[in-house]
């Protein structure tokens, strides 16, 4: 019985530790035992426990894997469902293409779902060649696209991608078919008819090596497994795995929804507003007012707003959404300096009031808009009045309601409990209550 016992408590020890983030506003931690059949389950504490997906927003590896480096001959392949993958080989054919990611995995990919490949080997002039791959893969084109190296410059020309080859690419200009060494090519993008659909995904997945994979289909039993949208199967095991983001139609963000309206005014123009002031302080969302990023305590957010005092901004507020989540403070470009306050409402009827000092750590909030129909940020001015009014909301962000169902752990018999925040309520309605 001892070849067993070691079996079983050196799966356990290799098991990976994820945290996770709920729906519920709470969060769990534990060792990851499988996902299967729409579940997450979990061991912690010796009692192993179920959590539905859909309750789920995201599994983050503790021990957070060590990231790849790209390399000379490294290669980011971009998927028409929204996979961006880095690989050391891209070769491509009538039949398909044939990847071989950095951990040595290999995959055939129809030419239907690839919708660019480009090097992403380290260079002196990597943010220029960078720069100029966007401006030429953000146009329109009727036909494939081949981008040559030459030199510190790029150069494209459109015609037929035939097929791609360890020495060369095979390309058709016009009539005539050639060929063009691997050295001198930088990238390719591959024209496909527009489609209206977007692909249902149930979540995306992040490697170490720098991959990113939409997921529709994922399993766990010790390694995971995956097919793509557009029915490419992968795997990798958890040691390469740095989180699995299962956010998508659970989270809308502040900056993608159109408000119903917006006033803004300055602390020496309140009383004459004008269109010039009025741009001058308008929101921004996912920049600063410099066009930076947003940054908070020196955390960047990708996704947020940023606001002056004077502000007040109102959104309907989406159905099936019922919670607003943001953390709050003075920007990073202007700290220790600034002050304002921030008034939150739902119809008219505060749900948080808080001042928010330069000098002060960033705070979560998490405000419930239940039965709200219209939702309102205000931005205003404390006296005495300090500059440097200019007030982050990273990550700013509409919830969706929770999945109540949830598996029970084997031998509990309730329900589990979020995990309690570890700040008090900023709700200013639960305050009123206590």
């Amino acid at each position: 019985m001892l070849i067993p016992l070691i079996l079983i408590a050196s799966t356990f020890a290799s098991a990976p530790t994820f945290e996770i983030g709920m729906l519920d506003d709470g969060a769990r931690s534990g060792r990851l035992v499988a996902i299967h059949d729409g579940q997450v389950v979990l061991e912690a504490d010796g009692k192993e426990s179920s959590l539905a997906i859909d309750s789920v927003l995201a599994l983050t590896q503790k021990a957070a894997p060590k990231k790849s480096t790209p390399g000379e001959h490294t290669l980011r392949v971009e998927l028409t469902d929204g996979s961006s993958l880095l690989v050391d080989s891209f070769l491509a054919s009538a039949d398909g293409a044939k990847i071989r990611s950095l951990a040595d995995r290999e995959a055939t990919i129809p030419l239907a779902a690839v919708q660019s490949m480009r090097s992403v080997a380290p260079a002196a002039n990597q943010e220029a060649l960078e720069a100029e791959w966007k401006r030429i893969a953000s146009r329109e084109y009727d036909s494939d696209i081949l981008v040559i190296r030459n030199g510190d410059q790029l150069e494209y020309h459109q015609g037929i991608v035939r097929e791609v080859r360890e020495d060369a690419v095979q390309f058709r200009i016009d009539e005539d078919d050639v060929a063009v060494k691997r050295a001198k090519v930088f990238g390719m993008i591959l024209r496909h008819p527009n489609s209206d659909s977007t692909p249902k995904l149930l979540g995306k997945l992040f490697l170490s090596d720098g991959s990113a994979w939409s997921v529709k289909e994922l399993r766990f039993d010790g390694k995971f497994a995956w097919t793509t949208p557009t029915g490419v199967p992968f795997e990798a095991t958890p040691e390469n795995v740095l989180s699995i983001d299962f956010s998508a139609g659970k989270l809308l963000y502040l900056s993608d929804v159109k408000p119903e309206s917006v006033k803004t005014s300055g602390y020496f123009s309140a009383s004459f507003p004008t269109p010039a002031v009025e741009g001058r302080y308008a929101p921004r969302f996912n920049e600063n007012f410099e066009s930076k990023p947003l940054r908070l305590a020196k955390k960047t957010f990708a996704k947020g707003a940023a606001f002056r005092g004077g502000t007040e901004i109102v959104y309907r507020t989406p159905e099936n959404f019922p919670r607003f989540e943001a953390v709050v403070g003075i920007d990073d470009s202007v700290r220790p300096q600034g002050r304002v306050e921030l008034v939150i409402s739902g119809d008219d009827k505060p749900l948080l009031k808080k001042t928010i000092d330069g000098d002060d750590a960033p705070a979560s909030i998490s405000v419930d808009l239940t039965d709200f129909r219209r939702f309102k940020i205000a931005v205003r001015f404390v006296e005495p009045y300090r500059p440097g009014d200019f007030l982050i909301l990273g990550d700013a962000r509409f919830v969706a309601k929770a999945n109540p169902s949830m598996a029970k752990g084997k031998g509990d018999d309730k329900k589990s409990e979020p995990a309690k925040p570890d700040a008090p309520s900023t709700n200013a309605a639960d305050s009123e209550k206590k």
